[in-house]
């Protein structure tokens, strides 16, 4: 028996996420116990209810029934023994039911019936657009494969992803989209953005270009529903993660080429004459969503005259760093310019 699995499933109890199947497994746990020296179901009391439920349902189903010796020698009945070897027995078909019932339900390409499941695998050579039954697109990269149901369950979107794919998801907060892949599990309510996988599972990648994800390595054994903030990331546009099987981490990064992100700010005030530094900054950051710090904070005051809407933000900021004699890098999700003086 797994205890990894059991502890998952009173996390989603407690979380309230527990489908009305699973929720009726814990029940069925509890009530075999004796609730009376369990601790209640809280966040504070979780491991300590846990540790003892799993003793407990081991020790029930193991422990051999105690002799006891009657003060008179009853009639022999031979269904008693029965009824006790009957008991023990349902004790552990309905433990050990539970279990199947639930690893079977989280495992990760299993979550589902199978009767409801819909497979596609785009052999076409070419992307593949997949339309979902609540409005949401995929575009599926040749090679990919996506497994995903026919409906979905009124409180959740799952899908399952091998490959790479673009996501465009519908809005609900009602229901949010999970897509698990081999190594990560990407949360949204509704927003765009790209998981790919490299063959092998050797990297993983999610890149935001609309909205905001929630990114957590799927090897934990994650449920769907986020248990800890520690156990994940915060993804908006222009930013990407990346998990590699050599490290185990998630890496937190700006994208390789930033898009614009707000295109009113950038057709509007991309365009300066004799702006200072802070104001082209304050401009770029709008424009692309990514923050922009200097080291010599004197550099603010410098002026820049320029067309930069038809540049990229790179391009943009090589001009400006030669113009005041500066220097850039990415730092994590920030841009960091070094040095620079007023010309």
């Amino acid at each position: 028996m797994n205890h990894k699995v059991f502890h998952q499933l009173l996390k989603r109890y407690l979380k309230g996420d527990a489908t009305e199947e699973e929720k009726g497994v814990v029940e069925q746990w509890y009530g075999i116990l004796d609730k009376e020296d369990l601790p209640g179901i809280t966040n504070d009391t979780l491991d300590a209810m846990d540790d003892k439920l799993w003793k407990d349902v081991k020790e029930r189903i193991n422990q051999p029934k105690t002799p006891v010796i009657p003060i008179s020698k009853p009639d022999y009945n031979p269904f008693r023994r029965l009824q006790w070897v009957a008991a023990s027995v349902i004790a552990l078909i309905l433990v050990t039911g539970a279990l199947l019932f639930y690893t079977n339900r989280t495992s990760q390409y299993g979550s589902v019936a199978q009767s409801d499941k819909v497979q596609t695998v785009n052999t076409t050579g070419k992307p593949l657009r997949v339309a979902l039954a609540d409005g949401s697109n995929v575009l599926l990269e040749s090679g990919a494969s996506l497994m995903y149901s026919r409906t979905f369950d009124k409180d959740r979107r799952d899908v399952y992803l091998k490959g790479q794919a673009f996501f465009n998801v519908t809005k609900d907060t009602k229901r949010p989209f999970y897509v698990h892949s081999q190594q990560l599990l990407v949360h949204v309510v509704g927003t765009s953005f790209w998981v790919r996988e490299q063959e092998k599972n050797t990297e993983s990648e999610v890149v935001v270009v609309t909205g905001k994800v929630r990114v957590a390595k799927a090897e934990k054994g994650l449920l769907p529903k986020f248990l800890s903030e520690k156990e994940e990331v915060v993804l908006t546009p222009n930013q990407r993660v990346t998990y590699t099987n050599e490290d185990k981490d998630l890496t937190v990064s700006i994208v390789e080429d930033p898009v614009v992100i707000n295109k009113e700010a950038a057709a509007a005030n991309l365009i300066f004459n004799e702006n200072t530094l802070l104001q082209v900054f304050d401009q770029l950051e709008k424009t692309y969503a990514i923050p922009i710090h200097t080291i010599n904070k004197g550099v603010y005051r410098c002026t820049f005259t320029g067309d930069l809407s038809d540049l990229d933000l790179y391009e943009s900021l090589d001009m400006i760093c030669q113009s005041v004699g500066a220097s850039y890098e990415v730092k994590e999700l920030n841009i960091v310019l070094y040095g620079g003086n007023c010309r």
